[in-house]
């Protein structure tokens, strides 16, 4: 079955070939992945809703406390969703099943002892300007086993099964809470381990990004006849080719379609990325030389894409690319000298490109 147009797969293909002609790629990969996971912790209901921002009633003082409230929120989840990217990529081996979905669920939600317990045990609704009703909570554990089998053992493209884990992992609801989380991590983790850029939805973005979700989910529910409502709409009419209604097809295609704006954009960094060549003069103490390699991969470590290579250790010769100046590199080797010994360290910097 065709999830999504065939074109647009070939398409972002050949984008991820280029792409990988780059030494930095998997710089670049990482920013972008950590890009993501801000923005999608962002896009779920916030404590401060539009509502409590609009209403008459509420006072300065109480919005402040409110927006104050929110941001520690944001941070403390932002904070769990990291630590559930760092876990899930250390810990997939190339399949999901029931364990590894939970763990990744309860990293993200640590503090939920109903999700700490797994998949849920109570029915639940998903809230938004429209009420939806998930199956049934005795339905979770076989409506997920058949999204493990349909995705690892059917012929579909990468992006295909990343994209069908976010969407039926939404529309199932496993848990009580973290499910638009849960989802868009693990497709991103699926696409990584492929080698695919995220499928980022900016937090700008979340109402168009709702909108196709709730209309293929609508869709579904009514093909299908699975979830708590029936056939609301002709089977043939409701389809376009392959067996995947124009809603469906249309939320596979917008997540495909950030796969490939992301790869652009990754394009676009990696054309922009200087390169120089650092070589240090005389220097006396060889633990200058390791000083400032450290330093530099230190640089790059808080939030900068590149990497520095330490070509001759013996006289300090290296190869710097990244988003990084000539002012950065002189910097930080003023600092190694100043804070080691007091006095100036002194370097020459080549721009190679």
């Amino acid at each position: 079955m065709q999830y999504i147009n065939p074109e647009l797969l070939i398409e972002i293909d050949e984008k991820k070939e280029a792409i990988e002609n780059f030494d930095l790629a998997a710089c670049v990969r990482r920013f972008l992945e950590t890009e993501s996971n801000a923005h999608s912790n962002l896009i779920d209901d916030s404590t401060l809703t539009n509502g409590a921002q609009d209403s008459v009633t509420i006072t300065q003082r109480m919005k402040k406390k409110l927006i104050e409230q929110q941001e520690e929120e944001e941070r403390v989840t932002l904070e769990n969703l990291t630590n559930a990217w760092k876990w899930a990529i250390a810990n997939y081996n190339g399949e999901l099943n029931r364990r590894f979905v939970e763990e990744v669920a309860r990293q993200i939600e640590p503090e939920r002892a109903d999700v700490r317990r797994g998949y849920r045990t109570e029915n639940v609704s998903i809230r938004g300007e429209e009420v939806m009703l998930p199956p049934r909570y005795e339905k979770v554990h076989g409506m997920m086993e058949e999204l493990f089998l349909e995705v690892y053992t059917g012929d579909m493209h990468p992006i295909e099964k990343a994209a069908l884990v976010h969407f039926h992992i939404v529309r199932i609801h496993p848990f009580t809470e973290g499910n638009g989380r849960t989802s868009r991590l693990l497709q991103n983790l699926l696409l990584r381990y492929e080698g695919y850029a995220p499928a980022t939805i900016k937090s700008t973005e979340k109402r168009e990004y709702f909108t196709l979700l709730r209309k293929a989910m609508d869709a579904y529910k009514q093909r299908r006849g699975d979830g708590n409502g029936g056939y609301g709409r002709s089977y043939i009419d409701n389809l376009e080719r392959g067996g995947v209604s124009i809603e469906e097809r249309a939320f596979f295609d917008y997540l495909a379609e950030k796969v490939k704006d992301e790869f652009t954009r990754a394009e676009a960094i990696l054309q922009t990325l200087s390169e120089y060549k650092l070589t240090l003069t005389r220097v006396k103490e060889r633990t200058f030389i390791f000083e400032i390699k450290r330093a530099l991969d230190g640089y790059f470590r808080a939030g900068h894409i590149g990497n520095a290579r330490l070509t001759d250790s013996k006289s300090g010769v290296y190869i710097i690319k990244g988003d990084i100046q000539e002012s950065n590199i002189g910097e930080i080797v003023s600092q190694i000298g100043t804070k080691t010994s007091g006095t100036l360290i002194k370097y020459s910097v080549k721009r190679i490109k």
